[in-house]
């Protein structure tokens, strides 16, 4: 408070109901008394609202701007867009994607792992992607979306052929509060055979998994064909807290009808 401030208000009798220290009046009669530390509240409140504010930006723009998704159509996507008939198996999986999306906005260190498996063209990257922005947007938590093959190969042209920065670095990926990683097990990531993924990407995949305990994972892969790829310590990781009474963290997509333009063409 300046000095010309000091000199036009003074201490009355009078005190604030709600914290009991004694209101300062202004020297105009037309002015209320004030209470300094009613006045201190609405500070800070405003301030927290500034700072709230601002971390909603930062959060929105690492979700919409350094993630790598793919498609960039699934930004956008709501569970509104997970369509399905009345009482479609759809429908049902809409269901689940929503509870489980509530139960990674509750408070809590418990590991909350999700596994989306089946052919491609069934929907798991969108109800994935509606699942993350339904977390942005009902939570405080930090999201990012990484289609693996696109980051993969991003990494790769960083580290070995002095490509451009990456968008997001493995430590904010590993740090961010729920993270989707995006057609796990794909060509790019795997040798030539098919079978086994590489050292890289394999090594690249353990540091993300072993320090993470919220993920959503979609892939093409069954649960067999993942045991097949990776090293065990990488699944073992990728599978942390899922088991016989957790199951309902495997939605398994395979009984689900392909939603690509050309399905039933070839």
């Amino acid at each position: 408070m300046s000095l010309s401030s000091l000199a036009s208000v003074k201490e009355v009798e009078e005190t604030c109901p709600k914290h009991g220290c004694k209101l300062f009046a202004s020297i105009n009669p037309n002015r209320p008394a004030i209470c300094p530390e009613c006045q201190k509240e609405q500070v800070t409140t405003k301030d927290k609202g500034l700072v709230n504010n601002f971390r909603s930006l930062i959060r929105r723009d690492i979700y919409f701007n350094r993630s790598y998704w793919g498609d960039s159509e699934l930004a956008l996507k709501t569970f509104n867009d997970f369509k399905g008939r009345a009482d479609s198996p759809e429908l049902e999986f809409r269901r689940k994607g929503y509870e489980l999306a509530k139960e990674f906005i509750e408070p809590g260190t418990k590991v909350l792992n999700v596994i989306m498996t089946g052919g491609s063209g069934r929907g798991k990257s969108l109800l994935a992607a509606a699942m993350l922005h339904f977390i942005l947007d009902k939570s405080d938590k930090e999201c990012l979306f990484i289609n693996i093959n696109e980051y993969y190969e991003a990494f790769k042209e960083f580290k070995f052929n002095g490509g451009r920065w990456l968008k997001i670095s493995l430590d904010n990926i590993i740090s961010a509060d729920v993270v989707v990683i995006d057609d796990l097990g794909t060509e790019s990531v795997m040798n030539s055979d098919g079978r086994e993924g590489s050292i890289m990407a394999q090594k690249m995949l353990y540091e993300i998994f072993n320090q993470r305990n919220h993920t959503i994972v979609t892939t093409n892969l069954t649960l067999e064909q993942l045991q097949e790829t990776y090293n065990p310590k990488v699944v073992d990781r990728i599978m942390k807290g899922i088991n016989s009474q957790t199951s309902e963290r495997i939605l398994d997509f395979k009984d689900l009808k392909s939603k690509r333009a050309y399905s039933g063409l070839l």
